[in-house]
């Protein structure tokens, strides 16, 4: 399928994208809620009949801008949204990249990862964060941690988040948000919960999960933060 798209919320994220990813060249998707007049299909469907000939990039890009468009003040009104598409071709190197920084980061950064979890662009469901701008807070948070004794261990997660984060951005296509509580939606999600017993066994079961180091680190973070709650008697 050239475009895979969803009118319908909460679809953009990297572990839907892995579950279409063999069938799918672009999917096109919100990162949080669509309003429920959803998206203005004569809004976008017009370019198309005018121009069929367009490439699916050209059409995901039309659709992405046409459907920001319509609820900044055009035809559906004004309300906050989120809209993106995403290039499946880009998954492996992205997963890749994610693996080794999820790695790294297992059980380490702790308090590092706190502060970038209370900062991170999140959506309805508050365990959907936006990756790019996890990435990119992270990187910051970490780069601030003066304790030599993680020098070392600091270059490498910096290198790696570095990575992560070019991967994660060359693999949004392109992305549209406006409304303040949006602005750092940067076009792709994940799952995060801020606390350990908010963690879905389900999630075990995709095949995201799977493949991915991402669920062992949130589960090591969990860990973690129980046991430095602990030693520090809270």
């Amino acid at each position: 399928v050239d475009i895979l798209a969803f009118d319908a919320c909460l679809m953009q994220m990297l572990e839907v994208s892995y579950a279409v990813r063999e069938h799918v060249d672009i999917m096109l998707a919100s990162e949080d809620i669509e309003p429920g007049e959803g998206w203005a299909y004569n809004d976008s469907m017009a370019p198309i009949a005018a121009n069929p000939t367009m490439t699916p990039e050209e059409v995901a890009t039309m659709i992405v801008e046409t459907y920001d468009e319509s609820y900044d003040g055009g035809s559906q009104g004004n309300r906050a949204t989120t809209q993106s598409w995403v290039k499946l071709s880009k998954i492996d190197a992205l997963m890749t990249a994610l693996n080794r920084t999820a790695m790294s980061l297992s059980g380490n950064f702790i308090q590092e990862t706190k502060s970038t979890i209370k900062k991170v662009q999140k959506f309805y469901y508050r365990s959907n964060i936006d990756l790019i701008h996890f990435l990119k807070t992270l990187e910051q948070q970490v780069a601030s941690n003066t304790n030599s004794s993680t020098s070392a261990l600091k270059s490498q997660l910096l290198n790696e988040l570095s990575a992560a984060k070019s991967a994660a951005i060359d693999f949004v296509g392109f992305s549209k948000a406006h409304g303040y509580n949006k602005k750092n939606s940067f076009g792709t999600a994940i799952y995060f919960p801020s606390r350990g017993y908010s963690f879905s066994e389900k999630y075990l079961k995709l095949d995201f999960a799977k493949a991915s180091q991402w669920d062992e680190m949130l589960q090591a973070y969990y860990e973690a933060s129980k046991t430095r709650l602990k030693d520090i008697g809270m």
